[in-house]
């Protein structure tokens, strides 16, 4: 009698491919769940979410911090870059610097212009004010996705993580609707865990 023979375990190199044909899927999935989500709930739950940062230690001590304009159904955070503002909080923004693929910050203040960044998003003047790395206490980041790790998934393009690796002293908050948290996520080389996440039902971070 002829038995079963056993499927050979892939390779590290077709685990990897996996994983990021995973993370595409996700990518595609999730980012039509929340593009079809109504602006009236976007906003409403856009707002939630940023009275809980608003409300948490790491807001609070921080002098700097950075965030983004939201795009393509992104949690808006402009109620936390109001809050900090009048608190007297210096906000950054994120430009692309493609000569290197890396992402700076700049500071920016209600009113001053914005310019198109080629990835969708608006971004800082470079005449705008530069913020140095280490100043900056508290770092707000989009996401498609994020597990009870605090694995994100974002566009695909590791700008987020490279900065994050850059920062091991900041506070990383993602801020994303209830449906983007998941149990897990599929990790890759290169992938830099936040510390917390904001919902509108609250902020957590990994067990």
């Amino acid at each position: 009698m002829t038995g079963h023979r056993r499927r050979p375990e892939p390779s590290p190199e077709q685990l990897l491919r996996l994983r990021h044909e995973a993370k595409r899927q996700l990518r595609t999935r999730i980012g039509a769940v929340r593009g079809a989500l109504p602006a009236e709930a976007r906003e409403r739950r856009s707002l939630a979410i940023a009275d809980h940062v608003i409300n948490h230690e790491a807001y609070g001590r921080a002098e700097v911090l950075t965030a983004y304009i939201a795009m393509r159904g992104e949690v808006n955070p402009r109620r936390i870059l109001d809050a900090a503002r009048a608190a007297g909080k210096v906000i950054a923004l994120p430009r692309i610097d493609w000569s290197t693929e890396t992402m700076l910050f700049y500071r920016w203040d209600d009113g001053d212009e914005l310019e198109e960044s080629g990835m969708g998003f608006l971004q800082p003047l470079t005449t705008a004010p530069s913020i140095a790395d280490e100043i900056i206490d508290l770092v707000l980041t989009p996401a498609l996705a994020i597990d009870l790790r605090g694995h994100r998934i974002g566009f695909g393009k590791g700008f987020y993580d490279r900065f994050l690796e850059r920062l091991p002293d900041a506070t990383s908050v993602a801020l994303i609707f209830d449906f983007q948290r998941l149990a897990e996520v599929p990790d890759t080389p290169g992938d830099v865990p936040v510390q917390f996440w904001a919902t509108s039902k609250g902020i957590e971070s990994p067990d």
